[in-house]
């Protein structure tokens, strides 16, 4: 038999056979070969909860548990024995539990011995029993923060639940978040979802949501660039946002232009200051600067009033009668210890540097504001005298902090607070001398910009003594500065030798006022004076005077708004602890070798005692 092909041919059946076998065995090897040769699963998946399913990539031995069915939540299953999914396989190297998974079921991974970290969402809220037996080096990440772990009810048999080695969390908590608003001003323009100025950048950011007034009884939102222009106090909505890696608690606190909030949405009410009128106000007017040595010095500081107080109480009481002054600008010294506790009571000061430390490390200096600040530079002395005589002042970082005061829109005041070398002996004359000589160099190197200057703060130096230290020669002649008791008390004099010199002035006191004017700003000192700066019974609480000193000034009018504005923020916590920690040690190293400094003390007091000075 045959098959006639086209034109005539014909195929013989062999052929065809031939043809057809080919064909079949294609096939079967079509069907078979990839059934021999198939590639291994990459991808395991299946149910571990009623709404809770998992994939398994076997490449690269990550589990991910998430939510299944288009439920919102789920909880993982509970296990028993050898019951999990997961028991034993040693494929599992990573777990990752996803958002909204309540839990991490009872020996869910038992026996996962491979398994090196496990990632928890923050809504994970309980671990079961067991739930990681077997997994000895498996690290727990927790995307929360430490506060919120303490609150999740972990089983028995999880006793690493409790080692900083085998568990991470993602988020840092914050105690206290802060904004500061700006004094809003007729003819000023809405921003909404502009940044306010915070304290920690790094952290968190506060921004304007909504500004609204109330008119004829409803409640009227203003929109982005309405001009404020209303008779009418204003409502500022402010929320605080955490920023990557940080998150705030129940029990965060926070603040709005130091005033406290009762969540992360604020609201501060203010009424407008007149834009003309403030311009006219600060053409001329009064400037007032207040001084105050806090004595916020640990267990010291306690006995240095007129009755006793604890650092922290001392500083609080302080803080509120110093909210109470009504000036433009704070200084503090000592305001080592305490500081936190003095800083929330001045909430009518929300412009201010922040703490250098306590004792053992800080600098005891800091400055509140009722206008801007800018530019905080800190300056250690390069040479304090005593650690076990003297007034032991080698054993704090005192020195200099320079702020830059934006007084009024366009003018600046550069303003250094000081706390010189304390003691009249001949080595703290010599160190406060240097400190003088110091500080004039600090101020023609970087200050002679043409801008006012005022230095204020605990000099430890007093004309009438007419010791070493010369505060004339060293500082005033040096710089220009002129000191405002000689000024105003002494009719210029600050020679004590000079027969008109005013020997029993109350006012050549040890915390001094300095001044110079600027090409745009022109200071003329009126008063220094001592405040009432007590309790409800007279009752002081250091051993200094807080001095009030109030200036005339004359504004030109010409704006000098400097190339570089830096806000100040606070110092990291935790930086600043571990490094209170080293200066503590290098504190009591100090003291152990300033045993050799014995015998001069022992000298001074023979010669206190044979002269009845000393030498």
């Amino acid at each position: 038999m045959s098959l006639r092909k086209y034109k005539g041919d014909v195929i013989p059946m062999k052929t065809v056979k031939r043809v057809l076998c080919l064909l079949l065995t294609a096939l079967l090897l079509i069907g078979v070969v990839p059934a021999a040769f198939a590639l291994p699963e990459t991808e395991i998946t299946g149910k571990c909860g009623s709404y809770a399913g998992y994939t398994l990539d076997t490449e690269t031995g990550e589990l991910t548990i998430g939510i299944i069915g288009g439920a919102k939540s789920a909880y993982m299953d509970n296990y028993e024995n050898n019951e999990s999914p997961f028991y034993g396989n040693t494929q599992i190297k990573s777990v990752v539990i996803t958002a909204w998974i309540w839990n991490v079921g009872s020996r869910a991974f038992a026996g996962c011995t491979n398994l090196e970290k496990i990632s928890l969402a923050f809504t994970v809220n309980q671990i079961g029993a067991n739930a990681l037996a077997g997994c000895d080096k498996a690290i727990v990440t927790y995307e929360g923060t430490e506060k919120k772990w303490k609150d999740i009810r972990i089983g028995e048999g999880n006793d690493w639940k409790n080692d900083p080695a085998r568990v991470v969390f993602a988020l840092q908590s914050m105690d206290r978040v802060s904004a500061v608003f700006p004094q809003p001003k007729t003819g000023d323009k809405v921003k909404l979802n502009a940044n306010l100025q915070v304290g920690d950048a790094d952290k968190y950011e506060a921004q304007l949501i909504s500004v609204t007034y109330q008119k004829n009884g409803a409640t009227v939102y203003l929109k982005d660039g309405d001009t404020l222009n209303e008779n009418a106090e204003y409502s500022f909505d402010i929320a605080f946002m955490a920023n990557d890696g940080y998150a705030m608690e129940d029990d965060t606190v926070f603040e709005i232009n130091g005033k406290p909030q009762d969540a992360a949405f604020g609201t501060v009410t203010l009424k407008l200051v007149p834009a003309a009128a403030e311009t006219q106000q600060k053409e001329s007017g009064t400037l007032k600067m207040l001084a105050y040595n806090v004595s916020g010095i640990p267990l010291i500081g306690d006995f240095q009033g007129s009755t006793f107080t604890t650092t922290n109480d001392r500083a609080k009481k302080l803080g509120k009668l110093l909210n109470g002054t009504d000036v433009d600008f704070i200084s503090v010294e000592e305001d080592f210890n305490g500081h936190e506790y003095l800083a929330a009571e001045m909430s009518n000061y929300p412009y201010r540097s922040y703490t250098s430390g306590g004792l053992a490390q800080g600098q005891g200096l800091n400055v509140f504001s009722g206008h801007k600040l800018y530019n905080i530079d800190r300056v250690k002395w390069n040479f304090e005298y005593g650690t076990v005589s003297g007034s032991c002042d080698a054993l704090s970082n005192k020195g200099f902090l320079y702020s830059l005061m934006e007084f009024a829109p366009g003018v600046y005041i550069n303003v250094i607070t000081v706390h010189c070398d304390a003691g009249y002996e001949p080595l703290s004359v010599k160190a406060r001398s240097t400190n003088f000589k110091q500080l004039a160099k600090y101020i023609n190197e970087n200050l002679n910009d043409g801008r006012a200057l005022i230095v204020q703060g605990d000099f430890n130096f007093k004309f009438k003594r007419n010791l070493k230290d010369d505060l004339v020669k060293n500082l005033l002649a040096p710089t220009g500065l002129k000191d405002v008791w000689a000024e105003v008390y002494n009719n210029g004099i600050t020679d004590p030798g000079y027969p008109d010199f005013c020997r029993d002035v109350d006012g050549d006191d040890l915390d001094r006022v300095l001044y110079r004017s600027g090409t745009n700003l022109t200071l003329e000192p009126v008063a220094k004076t001592v405040p009432e700066l007590t309790g409800p019974n007279g009752e002081r609480y250091t051993d200094h005077n807080p001095m009030l000193t109030e200036f005339t000034y004359t504004c030109s009018g010409k704006e000098d708004t400097p190339k570089d504005l830096t806000v100040p923020t606070p110092e990291n916590k935790a930086l600043l602890t571990f490094k209170e920690a080293l200066w503590t040690v290098v504190r009591i190293l100090q003291a152990v070798i300033g045993v050799i400094e014995l015998p001069y003390l022992i000298g001074q007091g023979v010669e206190l005692l044979i002269n009845g000075k000393m030498a």
